[in-house]
């Protein structure tokens, strides 16, 4: 009995450190999107509908600009680990090239970062690109995506796309292994409990 019980407190305590490493990103829906840049075909609200493929019939957002900004409201306050880009649709070398990311607390306050914000889009890469910042970016609100031109490629020269995705920063180690001191401490009750 006891073997078991240390066994399930082990495994506990590796959940919560695995837990605590492991990247996560914002919940497509308590994201809102919006711009003033003029839309093409593909309507802004699937810029972050969760889907990245690039297959027919195509996902993402156009505009026949080639710069703007475009505005990313969340639900809540997130501490932010990265921001990544699934740029181009149709993938032709296009998509956006020069770009800032500025953020805004929830008074909409622009939040100083310690780091630089400004970006270089990839040309004619499928995969998403994961823009990794130097340290978490806190209580995050609203991220200002602001492009100031586009890739020159392919048939256009438009903003194009397909998705974009916030890193939230992991559980702290500590509260990892909190948790596994708490379940473990709380089978120990148990066992003790069993043998009265």
């Amino acid at each position: 009995m006891k073997k078991s019980l240390y066994s399930m407190a082990i495994s506990i305590g590796v959940f919560a450190f695995s837990s605590s490493v492991a990247a996560a990103l914002i919940d497509y829906n308590d994201i809102t999107p919006s711009t003033t840049m003029t839309p093409g075909a593909f309507p802004l609200n699937q810029i972050v509908d969760g889907i990245t493929a690039d297959n027919y019939p195509f996902n993402g957002f156009t505009s026949p600009q080639t710069a703007g900004t475009i505005t990313f409201d969340f639900a809540s306050s997130y501490n932010l680990s990265s921001f990544i880009l699934h740029n181009d649709i149709n993938v032709l070398a296009e998509g956006i090239r020069d770009f800032r990311l500025d953020f805004f607390d929830s008074f909409d306050q622009q939040i100083a970062t310690p780091f630089s914000t400004n970006y270089t889009g990839p040309q004619g890469q499928l995969a998403g690109e994961e823009y990794i910042f130097n340290s978490s970016v806190l209580n995050v609100s609203r991220v200002d995506l602001v492009i100031f031109n586009t890739n020159i490629g392919g048939a256009s020269t438009q903003v194009e796309i397909r998705e974009v995705e916030f890193g939230i920063s992991p559980v702290p180690v500590p509260a990892a292994f909190w948790l596994f001191g708490s379940g473990f401490l709380g089978l120990i009750g148990i066992a003790r409990r069993k043998a009265y």
